[in-house]
């Protein structure tokens, strides 16, 4: 078996994260760490790959989507543009869109990086990708990542707990006297909505209530599928009084279908929804909304970013997201609507 970069570590008595530095040349590891690494990387018969012809000095921010798919949810559009504003407000680096599949089989992620001009990256991902991301900071990438917490010291992030509020947020309703509350997802399993389904869980337990797995339904989310989930949920023998979408786009379809059928928000049914900015506003009635300011989080994660890419020690950060309270959520109905699944009501 060839030797590893773990077999390098062991031998010369470091980390696998410097012996990863020292051979991508990362200006973090001193010459006297390097220079004991490709000793010992060339005792053990470890072949150093030639680095790929790259830009001369690397130097822009990369913004990835490890988790894959288009970055087109109000979620990743805030979050850009938060990055992008810090960034020209600095002038201290441009930003590229990188794409991982572009890594070729015979480069690691330094020299992937390298190749694209990229001097550290800010990453998105879901919870299955977390050791892709450790991975790159192992490959000598100054990396921050967006949604996701991390044990590895190495490895920096920022995050906004959402389960605190998503616990509220539920409260909030069985206040109201509802106790047959949904919860509509996204199906991807990622840290925030982990939170937020902890927080719907937890509600339900401080008061003694039982969580009914029909009244929990997993989505791609967008419009569409927000019309669907009410259609869903209101075509059960025993329908939901309230729901909880945990993401803009299926709020804003399940408003739009409420319309759609006459369904009066909140007096025939509660509904909060989740914003990542003022989405909340621009709709009627005004939304109740557990909520985070992604386009800020996006300007410390590139300020963050920055730091790193500078030398500085990794961040690890975590905001809060925030329940408010307007008007689509009320007092429980004393009959709950029930509708046929193409959405025709049953009066």
């Amino acid at each position: 078996m060839a030797p590893s970069v773990r077999d390098i570590a062991k031998q010369a008595g470091v980390s696998i994260t410097t012996v990863s530095r020292a051979l991508n040349s990362h200006p973090d590891i001193s010459p006297k760490t390097r220079e004991r690494v490709m000793k010992t990387a060339d005792r053990v018969g470890y072949a150093v790959k030639t680095p790929k012809a790259v830009p001369s000095e690397a130097t822009a921010l990369a913004f990835v989507n490890a988790a894959g798919g288009r970055l087109n949810s109000p979620y990743d559009l805030e979050l850009l543009h938060g990055i992008q504003e810090r960034l020209l407000q600095s002038n201290a680096a441009d930003l590229v869109l990188t794409d991982l599949r572009d890594k070729s089989s015979d480069e690691n992620y330094g020299d992937f990086f390298r190749r694209k001009g990229v001097r550290g990256a800010i990453l998105r991902t879901g919870t299955s990708q977390k050791p892709v991301c450790e991975q790159i900071v192992a490959e000598g990438v100054p990396v921050l990542v967006v949604a996701e917490a991390f044990e590895n010291p190495d490895v920096g992030y920022i995050l906004c707990e959402s389960r605190t509020a998503s616990q509220r947020a539920v409260e909030h309703l069985i206040h109201l006297g509802h106790r047959r509350i949904a919860l509509v997802l996204h199906r991807r399993n990622d840290q925030d909505h982990a939170d937020r389904e902890a927080g719907y869980r937890d509600a339900h337990q401080e008061h003694g209530l039982d969580v009914d797995p029909s009244l929990i339904i997993r989505l791609v989310p967008n419009i569409a599928s927000g019309a669907n989930a009410l259609n869903q949920l209101l075509s059960l023998p025993e329908p939901p009084t309230a729901i909880y979408f945990t993401d803009p786009e299926p709020t804003l379809g399940a408003m739009c279908r409420a319309h759609e059928i006459q369904l009066k928000v909140p007096d025939e049914l509660s509904i909060i929804g989740f914003d990542d900015f003022d989405q909340r506003h621009q709709m009627f009635p005004t939304i109740t909304a557990v909520c985070q300011n992604t386009r800020e989080l996006g300007e410390e994660a590139a300020r963050f970013a920055l730091a790193m890419q500078a030398g500085k020690a990794p961040v690890r950060r975590t905001t809060s997201a925030f329940l408010e309270i307007n008007r689509t959520t009320g007092a429980v109905p004393a009959k709950p609507v029930r509708i046929m699944p193409n959405g025709q009501r049953l009066d």
